[in-house]
C-alpha cells in the first residue's frame, strides 16, 4: 500500500489472467441470520437464502484448488444458474427472455451512442413535488428456504409522507437492485443472478413487467442508468469471464436490448460510479489473492461506443474488498470506497480518493466502520452517508474539500445496506433505507439531510411481520 497523500500506482491495460473460485454469496450472512432470528425467532429464514455479495474471501479453495480460467470454459463454484425459484411466468406475460451471448467481438469505438428519439420522455422529470413511487424488493418467503420474486410499491407523498399501498408484482426473479429513467415512468428491475427486467411504472397501484433480458450470468450487484434513461450498465460479479459490466438499451416502449460485443470482462465488479461528464467512470473490481494475482482494485474507465474500455487501474486495498456501491462526489473529486470484509486485513474501513484528471490519489483512510456496506454523497457534496449493515448503523461524514470526518452517528437501522435519495423539490435530501430491526420489525427508515454533516430521523415505516415482509433492494422515482 501506498503512503496516505501519494498517488495510487497506476497501470494502464486489462486484468491479468484467472482467479481461483471463491464463494461470493457469503457476506456477513451469520450476523444477517442472527439479527433476523431475534425478530422472527429463528424459524423464517436460513442462511442460505442471504442476497449475494461480491469479495468476500467465504469458503476460500483449499490450496490446491485449481485455477478457472477462461481457456479451459471451468465455471467458478456456485455459478451454475439458480433459475427463476419455481415461478412460472403468465402466459400473457411479456416475451420470454432473450439469450444474448458477449460475443467475441470487440466493440467499435466509432459505434454512435442511443439514438434520441422525440417521441421518448425519458429525460423529463417532471414535476419536482409531486407524489412519487417507491419499490422494494422481496426475496424472502414465508417458510425457511423459500424466496420471493416480487417488488412492492409505496407512495412517498409530497409532503414526505411514505404510505404502504399494499400493492406487489411478481417479476420472477429475486431482486437485487431497483433504478428508474430520468422520468421515473420505467422502472428497471435487476435480479440477483442474471436477469433484468423493465416496469411500466404509472402509478404505485398500477405496475406492470414490460420486457425482460438475460445478461452474462453472476451475481449481479450494481446497477447504472446513463444517457437520459436509454441506455443501462449492469456490474455481475464472480471470478469467471461472465464477470464484468454489461450493456443495454431501452427503446422508448421500455423493451430492452442486451448490446453484444459491449461487455467489459473486470473478474470480481463490484461497484460503478459514472463520472460527471459521463464519457469516464469509476469500477470497483479485481482482486489479489489468488494466482494468477491481479493487484488492482479501483479502475479508471472511458466509453467504447455504448461500451468501456479501461483506460487505467490503480491498487487501493492489499487484500480482499467487499463494497455493495461506492460512493462519487457530485463534482466527481472525491471518491469514498468501503470495505467491509471480514476477511481483509483493511476491513471496516473506508478509503478517501481524490479523482483528479486520470489519476487517483488516497488522501484519507476511515476506520472502525465494521461491514460497512454503501457510501452515497448528497446532492451538495458537504455530507455523506456509511450504511453498516450488522451493527444496524448509519455513519453521517461532514466533506470539507478532501477532509472527511465522522460527524453523527444513527442507530436502529437493522441491517442496513441501500439508500434511495430525492435530488429535487421540496423533499431533496430524503433518503429512505430498507431496515430490518430488533425491536421495530421489517420497515422503511426515512432520513433527512439537514445541513453538512446533519441527519435528521424522522422515523420509520413498518412492513409487517414474517419473511414476505423483509426489504432488500429500494428505488424511489425522482
Amino acid at each position: 500500500m501506498l503512503a496516505r497523500g501519494r498517488s495510487l500506482e497506476r497501470r494502464a491495460g486489462c486484468p491479468r489472467g484467472a482467479l481461483r473460485p471463491i464463494d461470493l454469496r457469503g457476506r456477513a450472512q451469520a450476523a444477517g441470520c442472527l439479527a433476523l432470528a431475534l425478530i422472527f425467532a429463528g424459524a423464517l429464514l436460513g442462511c442460505g437464502d442471504a442476497p449475494p455479495s461480491a469479495g468476500d474471501g467465504a469458503g476460500l479453495p483449499d490450496a490446491g484448488a485449481e485455477d478457472v480460467g477462461a481457456a479451459d470454459g471451468g465455471a467458478p463454484e456456485g455459478s451454475e444458474d439458480a433459475g427463476q425459484d419455481g415461478a412460472t411466468p403468465d402466459a400473457d406475460e411479456p416475451e420470454p427472455d432473450r439469450d444474448v451471448g458477449m460475443g467475441d467481438a470487440e466493440p467499435e469505438g466509432g459505434e454512435p451512442e442511443a439514438p434520441v428519439d422525440p417521441r421518448c420522455a425519458f429525460s423529463e422529470p417532471g414535476d419536482a413535488d409531486k407524489d412519487r413511487v417507491v419499490l422494494l424488493g422481496h426475496t424472502f418467503g414465508a417458510q425457511v428456504g423459500e424466496s420471493l420474486t416480487e417488488i412492492r410499491a409505496l407512495t412517498l407523498t409530497a409532503a414526505g409522507e411514505l404510505i404502504d399501498e399494499g400493492a406487489r408484482l411478481d417479476v420472477g426473479f429475486k431482486v437485487s437492485r431497483i433504478a428508474f429513467v430520468p422520468s421515473g415512468e420505467v422502472a428497471l428491475v435487476l435480479g440477483q443472478r442474471d436477469e433484468l427486467a423493465s416496469v411500466r411504472v404509472s402509478g404505485a397501484l398500477d405496475l406492470e413487467v414490460i420486457d425482460r433480458a438475460t445478461l452474462p450470468s453472476g451475481d449481479l450487484v450494481d446497477l447504472v442508468v446513463a444517457e437520459e434513461g436509454r441506455l443501462i450498465f449492469v456490474v455481475g460479479s464472480n471470478v469467471a469471464e461472465t464477470s464484468g459490466v454489461s450493456s443495454i438499451r431501452v427503446d422508448c416502449e421500455g423493451k430492452l436490448e442486451v448490446v453484444p460485443g459491449a461487455f467489459l470482462n473486470i473478474r470480481l465488479a463490484q461497484s460503478m460510479a459514472p463520472l460527471p461528464e459521463g464519457r469516464r467512470a469509476v469500477l470497483l473490481g479485481g482482486q489479489a489473492v489468488f494466482e494468477p494475482v491481479d493487484e488492482d482494485d479501483l479502475r479508471l474507465l472511458e466509453r467504447d461506443g455504448p461500451g468501456w474500455r479501461q483506460e487505467a487501474a490503480f491498487d487501493v486495498f492489499g487484500d480482499f474488498v467487499s463494497a455493495d456501491r461506492v460512493g462519487l462526489s457530485p463534482d466527481g473529486a472525491l471518491l469514498l470506497v468501503p470495505n467491509g470484509s471480514p476477511f481483509s486485513e483493511e476491513g471496516a474501513q473506508v478509503a478517501v480518493v481524490a479523482v483528479e484528471g486520470d489519476a487517483l490519489r488516497e488522501v484519507d483512510r476511515l476506520g472502525d466502520l465494521p461491514d460497512v456496506r454503501e457510501a452515497r454523497f448528497d446532492r451538495g457534496g458537504q455530507t455523506a452517508i456509511l450504511t453498516l449493515g450488522e451493527p444496524g448503523r448509519v455513519v453521517v461524514l461532514a466533506i470539507d474539500g478532501q477532509e472527511v470526518r465522522v460527524a453523527q452517528t444513527l442507530t436502529r437501522i437493522g441491517l442496513a445496506g441501500q439508500i434511495a435519495a430525492v435530488e429535487r423539490g421540496a423533499l431533496d435530501g430524503t433518503l429512505l433505507l430498507p431496515s430490518v430491526d430488533v425491536q421495530e420489525g421489517s420497515n422503511v427508515a426515512q432520513l433527512r439531510v439537514e445541513g453538512p454533516g446533519q441527519v435528521a430521523d424522522l422515523g420509520q415505516l413498518p412492513l409487517g411481520e414474517g419473511g414476505p415482509n423483509i426489504p432488500t433492494a429500494i428505488g424511489v422515482q425522482p
